[in-house]
């Protein structure tokens, strides 16, 4: 509705990761309107369970399915997806592709020394082709 999470550079859509929760969309926390979709959601959370502290946990933009090379993830077989178990739960339940392997923010023509193993940029986290406001 207020339109306030990263999408993926191709269709426009929110960028879908997976995370401990399963799969998820980023917040942009560059959008205008993240701070108020934010405060509004820890509102009606604490109007159904009244609590003294919050944690945010994964506030990175951290992705369990991405090798580095996908562009552009959905969740296909919901069925799929781990839940509760922590030795499963970093498996990857999305179908991800490289829509555009030439693209030079994803893939550039130089290595990066990404995770001191020459990983993609993208290894672990969303795609440099990922959109923010």
């Amino acid at each position: 509705e207020m339109d306030v999470f990263v999408k993926d550079g191709f269709t426009g859509e929110p960028y879908m990761a997976q995370v401990w929760p399963g799969p998820t969309y980023m917040p942009d926390w560059f959008h205008p309107n993240a701070s108020a979709y934010w405060q509004s959601s820890i509102q009606r959370f604490y109007d159904s369970v009244p609590f003294d502290g919050l944690w945010t946990d994964m506030n990175e933009a951290s992705n369990f399915c991405n090798d580095g090379a996908g562009q552009v993830c959905s969740n296909t077989d919901p069925s799929n997806c781990p839940t509760g178990n922590l030795d499963t739960q970093t498996n990857c339940c999305l179908s991800c592709e490289t829509v555009d392997g030439s693209n030079s923010y994803d893939f550039p023509p130089y290595a990066i020394n990404n995770d001191a193993s020459y990983q993609a940029l993208a290894q672990k986290t969303i795609p440099m082709s990922a959109k923010h406001f």
